[in-house]
């Protein structure tokens, strides 16, 4: 009987043992062909894209809602995935989200900005560059280059912009006006007696502007001709705000700059450089400089393109709000980063002139902005001694 369990037990054994072998032994010699690696390795950045991009999509926030009394803007944050048809095999490749990806919040506090720089007015009125303009900067003309004229958009082409917005449209007399004050600028810049001409009417008036109803031509302007009430302002504003938000990832996406990735401070500058400018100061042809450092997120060398080379008309307002700008950029710089950036700042011959400029402003306005900005761009400035020694005997 021990015979017999001794000798089932040894077979047990052998059939345990041989039978987990043979598979393992199997498997060992079959080496992995190059085919086989690299269809593994697609697959693997395949399921890391499809990973990556689910993920967004569960961070993705809701599209923004700007609602007015009489249409909801919606704004899409992410790009709508592109379709792929069933017999096209998947390519792994880098996967971009170009959207502002900006929480309303966000949203709220760039129109806040918006309005502190640009002032809220609720008539025409020329701007510094002479361009007419409503609300908060909204501009319904240009100004030549080369002449130095300015050009009124059509009757139509504004009434549209105003349609659009939901608020009253110009009538005939109230478009003359504009029309007429146009015309009067330009005789004076035909004179070359414009700066004089503006200056004069800027002391006359508390704001300091040119506004339409200093136009009184034949009687058809009143002083109270074509006033916006605050909510109209508050329309026009969400309408600009909108059209602005999608030129700004249009044209981020062509030239295949990711701003998703790019702190809200970067996204602030970008949509202020184009509100202000559109794509003569940013994601234009005439802007390589700015358009490689955020296409690199290279912080630093924004900071200096827009400090010193971001102003080609050299008004102190620009400077100024250049300035203001220049300080968001540099809250994302590293220690080293902000050395460096102060070192140009007081060295470089382009950042020099841009801090004169600012100096002359000083001298002759004491608080052109508010508080807090004036203290913060007086810091920068001051980075250049001769600028500091300046500053410290007009604040004496």
């Amino acid at each position: 009987m021990l015979n017999f369990l001794k000798k089932s037990f040894m077979l047990a054994v052998a059939v345990l043992v041989f039978g987990c072998s043979a598979p393992v032994n199997q498997h060992v010699h079959q080496a992995p062909t190059e085919t086989n690696l690299v269809e593994k390795e697609i697959l693997q950045l395949n399921e890391q894209a499809i990973s990556q991009s689910l993920e967004y999509k569960e961070k993705a926030l809701e599209p923004v809602i700007l609602t007015t009394n009489t249409q909801d803007f919606e704004i899409e944050i992410v790009n709508k995935p592109t379709a792929v048809k069933s017999d096209t095999k998947p390519i792994a490749k880098k996967q971009y989200i170009y959207g502002l990806r900006l929480t309303q919040f966000e949203l709220d506090q760039i129109k806040k900005d918006i309005v502190e720089r640009e002032g809220y007015k609720s008539e025409f009125y020329l701007g510094r560059n002479g361009v007419p303009t409503i609300g908060a900067g909204q501009t319904i003309g240009k100004r030549s280059k080369k002449t130095g004229l300015i050009k009124l958009h059509s009757h139509s082409t504004i009434n549209k912009m105003m349609k659009k917005s939901g608020i009253k449209k110009l009538n005939n007399g109230e478009y003359a006006c504009l029309v007429d004050m146009v015309g009067s600028a330009n005789f004076e810049i035909k004179r070359g007696t414009y700066n004089r001409f503006i200056t004069n009417i800027r002391r006359n008036n508390n704001d300091g502007l040119y506004k339409l109803s200093d136009v009184k031509v034949q009687g058809k302007c009143s002083d109270n001709s074509y006033v916006l009430t605050k909510s109209e302002k508050s329309k026009l504003l969400d309408y600009s705000v909108v059209s602005i938000y999608k030129q700004v990832e249009h044209w981020a996406k062509e030239y295949n700059i990711d701003l998703a990735r790019l702190p809200i401070e970067i996204k602030e500058v970008v949509y202020d450089l184009f509100y202000r400018g559109g794509r003569h100061l940013v994601l234009g042809k005439n802007t390589p400089s700015i358009n490689q450092a955020l296409l690199n997120d290279d912080r630093l060398a924004l900071a200096k393109e827009l400090y010193a080379r971001s102003n080609g008309d050299k008004i102190w307002q620009n400077d100024l709000r250049n300035a203001s700008l220049l300080l968001l950029v540099k809250r994302t710089l590293t220690f080293d980063q902000s050395q460096e950036l102060d070192k140009f700042i007081a060295n470089d011959k382009l950042a020099h002139k841009v801090n004169l400029r600012l100096f002359k402003m000083f001298a002759k306005y004491k608080n052109p902005t508010d508080g807090e900005t004036v203290a913060s761009v007086k810091e920068i400035i001051s980075l250049q001694p001769l600028i500091k020694a300046k500053l410290a005997r007009l604040d004496a």
